[in-house]
């Protein structure tokens, strides 16, 4: 692949709402997206992700977002934004996580969910890398 081709291909991300309305016209219908990543637990990696889903949930309808993650820590922190836990709040809902991610991207990251999940029928899943 040469750089032109790469080039024309290329979007710029430069921070404003419309970095992903490319990628969101190229998903179309699609129903199911894989957003794949090769640095776990970057902080602007993880920022970014977590626009792009977003923007599926509003925008395109997703109910489901499954990632990467131990099954009792992601299951502890599903029942936190669905108010089903004892957790008082997003940094108790994720005391099992040891992964890589700063706490304050987990803690947004759940907080952010929590809104998201409001209203939303019980069959929406979740869980967090």
């Amino acid at each position: 692949m040469n750089v032109e081709r790469i080039r024309s291909v290329m979007h710029p991300v430069a921070g404003d709402s419309g970095d992903y309305d490319a990628l969101l016209e190229m998903i179309g219908d699609a129903t199911i997206v894989c957003i794949g990543e090769a640095s776990h637990g970057t902080h602007e990696f993880s920022r970014e992700r977590a626009k792009i889903t977003q923007r599926l949930i509003e925008e395109k309808g997703f109910n489901t977002v499954a990632v990467e993650a131990d099954w009792p820590d992601a299951y502890r922190v599903n029942r936190y934004v669905r108010a089903m836990s004892e957790d008082a709040d997003a940094t108790e809902a994720l005391e099992g996580f040891k992964a890589s991610i700063t706490s304050a991207t987990r803690r947004s990251r759940t907080a952010t969910r929590r809104r998201w999940e409001s209203g939303r029928p019980a069959r929406t899943k979740w869980s967090i890398s």
